[in-house]
């Protein structure tokens, strides 16, 4: 399994010619999928990686930790590049929708590959990686 930062609060001492944004983004590799888990919060993310020479269109799935723009906030710059990957979240709290809404105005858990794939309890993304939503783990 390899993990790549592509976004994160901080410059990385070994990388100063990349972006720091306020959020997280990191791009998860395992056997044949590869897996963005949070887009940061404003498309710094993207431009890292292609920076890094990682093709984002190679993408099979999102995963969104929460609700936060800090972590959902790239999407948009995401979708630009990659249309065909699937999107996992939790559902907002009822009424509460913080990520911000992309041009078009259609909230982001609704954008990307038709009706949201909502995490509820665990979600085996490939072998040794799962998802969990709110409590619980799936071994």
């Amino acid at each position: 399994m390899k993990i790549t930062t592509l976004i994160e609060n901080e410059l990385a001492l070994d990388h100063r010619d990349l972006e720091a944004e306020f959020g997280l983004s990191l791009l998860i590799e395992h056997a044949d999928r590869r897996i963005l888990f949070d887009t940061g919060a404003a498309g710094a993310a993207m431009r890292n990686a292609s920076h890094l020479g990682i093709d984002l269109r190679q993408v099979d799935a999102v995963v969104l930790s929460h609700h936060h723009f800090d972590h959902g906030g790239g999407l948009p710059a995401f979708f630009a590049i990659n249309d065909h990957a699937k999107v996992y979240l939790r559902h907002p709290p009822a009424g509460k929708e913080i990520l911000p809404r992309p041009p078009g105005g259609q909230p982001l858990h609704r954008l990307a590959g038709g009706a949201p794939r909502t995490l509820q309890g665990s979600l085996r993304l490939c072998r040794h990686l799962h998802g969990v939503s709110a409590c619980g783990v799936q071994s």
